[in-house]
C-alpha cells in the first residue's frame, strides 16, 4: 500500500460501512422529506375538502330557506294546509344541513356562526306558526260572525221592506229599504278589507258600519209599530256584533302584519345573508389553499427527485471509490471477500434491494427509466 494515500489509514470494513452509512443516511433524508411533505399536504387537503364540503351544505341551507320563503308567500295568497306543510317541511331540510354543517367542522368562529343559523331558522318557524294561528283566528271571525250575520242582516231586511211595500206601508218600506241598503255597503266595504287587510279600506268600512248604524237609530225612534221596532233593534244588536266581529278581525291582522314585517322579513333575509358571508368566507380559504397544495406537491416532488438522484450519485461515487480502495490499494479481490463472508454478500443485497424499493414506493422511480432502475 502507498503510504502517502489516506485510505491506507481506514480500515477496508470501515471504508465499506462508512459507504453504506452515507447511502442510508441519504435515504433517511428522502423519507424523512417525503414524510414530512405528506403530512403538510394531508392537512392542507382536509382543510381544503372540509371548506367545500361546507360550502356545498351552505348552498343547500339557502336554496332550502329560500324555498321556504317561496312557501310562505304561497301561504299569504292561499292559507291552505298543504302550503304550510311544504314550509315546515323545507325548514326540517334546512335544519338537517345546519346540523350537517355543525359536524363537518371543528372551528369554534364557523360553529357560532352556524348556531346563529339555527337560532334563525327557529325564528322564522315559531314567527310562522304564530301568523298561522292568527290567520286561523281572523278565518274563524270572518266564517263564524261576519259571513253570517252580514247575509241574515241583509236577507231579513230585504224581506222585510218586500213585504211593507206589498202592504203599501210605504214610508216604513222605504225606511227598510234605505237600512237594506246600508247594510249591503257596510258588508261590500267590509268585504274590500278583508281581500285587500288595507289599514284605509279599514277605516272605510268602519264608516259604512256607523251610517248603517245611524240609519237603523232613525227607524227604531220614527216607526210606532212595536213589531216593526223590535226588528230594527234586533238589526241594531247584529250591527253593533258585526263591528266588534270587524273590529277583532282588524287587530289580528295587524298582529299578524307586525310578526310577517318584525320576525319573517327579518329571520330569512338574514339567514340568507349570513349564509353567503359564509360562503365566500370558505371559498377564499380554498382559493388559498388550492394553489398551496398544487405547490407543495409540485415541490414535494422536485426535491424528492433531486435527493434521489443525488443519493443515487454519491453511492454510485461511494461505491466507485470503495472499489478502487479495496482494488488498488488493498489489493485484494472483491470476489474473495464476497466468498469468505456471506454477511457482507447478504447486506449489500440489502441495501440495493432497500434503494431500489424506496424509488419504486415512493414514485420516484418514475423519473428513471427501468434500465437504470434494473442496474441499480
Amino acid at each position: 500500500m502507498a503510504k502517502g494515500n489516506p485510505l491506507n489509514n481506514i480500515r477496508i470494513g470501515t471504508k465499506i460501512y462508512g459507504g453504506f452509512a452515507t447511502v442510508l443516511l441519504v435515504l433517511a433524508a428522502i423519507a424523512g422529506f417525503s414524510i414530512y411533505m405528506n403530512l403538510t399536504s394531508k392537512d392542507n387537503f382536509t382543510e381544503y375538502r372540509s371548506a367545500a364540503r361546507l360550502t356545498n351544505e351552505a348552498g343547500r341551507v339557502q336554496a332550502n330557506m329560500l324555498s321556504a320563503r317561496l312557501a310562505f308567500q304561497k301561504y299569504q295568497r292561499e292559507q291552505s294546509a298543504e302550503t304550510s306543510r311544504e314550509l315546515n317541511e323545507r325548514l326540517d331540510v334546512v335544519m338537517a344541513s345546519i346540523n350537517e354543517m355543525g359536524k363537518m367542522t371543528d372551528d369554534s368562529a364557523i360553529n357560532t356562526m352556524i348556531s346563529g343559523f339555527a337560532g334563525n331558522v327557529e325564528e322564522y318557524r315559531q314567527g310562522f306558526g304564530s301568523v298561522s294561528d292568527l290567520q286561523a283566528k281572523r278565518n274563524e271571525i270572518v266564517g263564524g260572525s261576519l259571513d253570517v250575520i252580514g247575509p241574515k242582516m241583509q236577507q231579513d231586511l230585504s224581506d222585510l221592506a218586500a213585504r211593507l211595500d206589498a202592504e203599501a206601508r210605504d214610508n216604513e218600506a222605504l225606511v227598510t229599504m234605505r237600512v237594506s241598503s246600508a247594510i249591503a255597503n257596510m258588508r261590500l266595504s267590509a268585504n274590500r278589507y278583508l281581500l285587500s287587510n288595507d289599514e284605509q279600506a279599514y277605516i272605510e268600512a268602519t264608516g259604512f258600519v256607523d251610517k248603517a248604524s245611524g240609519l237603523i237609530d232613525e227607524a227604531r225612534t220614527g216607526i210606532a209599530d212595536a213589531g216593526l221596532r223590535s226588528v230594527f233593534e234586533t238589526a241594531a244588536a247584529d250591527v253593533a256584533t258585526y263591528r266588534q266581529g270587524l273590529n277583532d278581525v282588524f287587530e289580528t291582522i295587524v298582529a299578524r302584519n307586525r310578526i310577517i314585517t318584525g320576525t319573517l322579513d327579518v329571520a330569512g333575509p338574514q339567514l340568507s345573508s349570513e349564509v353567503e358571508a359564509l360562503k365566500r368566507q370558505l371559498m377564499d380559504t380554498q382559493q388559498t389553499l388550492g394553489p398551496s397544495i398544487q405547490a407543495s406537491m409540485e415541490n414535494g416532488v422536485v426535491i424528492s427527485t433531486a435527493f434521489a438522484i443525488g443519493g443515487f450519485v454519491l453511492a454510485l461515487a461511494a461505491a466507485i471509490l470503495i472499489a478502487c480502495g479495496i482494488m488498488i490499494y488493498g489489493m485484494i479481490p472483491l470476489s474473495a471477500i464476497i466468498a469468505r463472508n456471506q454477511h457482507f454478500s447478504v447486506l449489500m443485497l440489502s441495501i440495493l434491494a432497500v434503494i431500489a424499493t424506496k424509488l419504486l414506493v415512493d414514485g420516484t422511480g418514475a423519473h428513471f427509466s427501468n434500465g437504470l432502475l434494473i442496474f441499480i
